[in-house]
């Protein structure tokens, strides 16, 4: 298996492994931060779907400017943004500072969301064009399996290790840490691979800027 197959398909685990944490861990940390109940969070999560739903929109346009590697790097500096301000906020959060801690609290989602539909995205147009269209079946179930591993293995992280946040988050950074290394150490293979065309009549650089949402 080439290199740049690995990278993405353990930045897709990552990303789902994170995603799915903080998804976990959000709930939890509101109702006892802010003392918010079902009305509270559910304004939340519409709030951020709204805001995910903008930069879906954003993510259209700028893939016919952007290359999706730069994308997908971009969304991992966010993530990685994210979850610094959380290892730096949770463990000294205090319940009943109410407003520091929504502040907070608003930073680190809003970070989150933002960088949520560039590693979605872009990880799954990216990894369709690096893999061969004869193998593509077995390729997208390869994925697949990751994101089932990752959807399954954050919650499970989040939910057990809510009381001791340097260790809950610290992994997670460290992880999309390690994701963003091997992204930049693998960063010039990240490119379309020649399909069944010649070479000489394919342009690459067109390939690598088709958009998955079109």
């Amino acid at each position: 298996m080439r290199e740049e197959v690995v990278v993405i398909l353990a930045c897709v685990f990552m990303g789902m492994f994170m995603q799915t944490a903080v998804e976990t861990m959000v709930t939890p940390l509101t109702e006892k931060l802010l003392k918010w109940g079902e009305l509270e969070n559910s304004i939340m999560y519409c709030s951020a779907g709204v805001e995910i739903l903008l930069v879906f929109l954003c993510v259209k346009f700028l893939s016919k400017k952007l290359h999706d590697r730069t994308m997908l790097l971009l969304g991992f500096c966010l993530e990685l943004g994210a979850l610094s301000w959380l290892i730096y906020f949770l463990p000294q959060a205090k319940p009943g500072e109410t407003s520091e801690n929504l502040i907070s609290l608003i930073v680190a989602i809003a970070l989150d969301v933002l960088g949520l539909p560039l590693l979605i995205v872009c990880s799954i147009s990216l990894y369709s064009k690096i893999t061969k269209e004869e193998t593509q079946g077995f390729s997208q179930g390869l994925r697949r399996i990751m994101v089932g591993m990752g959807t399954i293995l954050g919650p499970l992280w989040a939910g057990s290790l809510l009381h001791l946040p340097y260790v809950m988050v610290g992994v997670m950074l460290g992880l999309m840490a390690m994701g963003t290394v091997m992204l930049l150490l693998s960063f010039p293979k990240l490119k379309p691979i020649p399909q069944n065309e010649p070479l000489e009549v394919r342009d690459e650089s067109e390939n690598e800027n088709t958009p998955l949402l079109s």
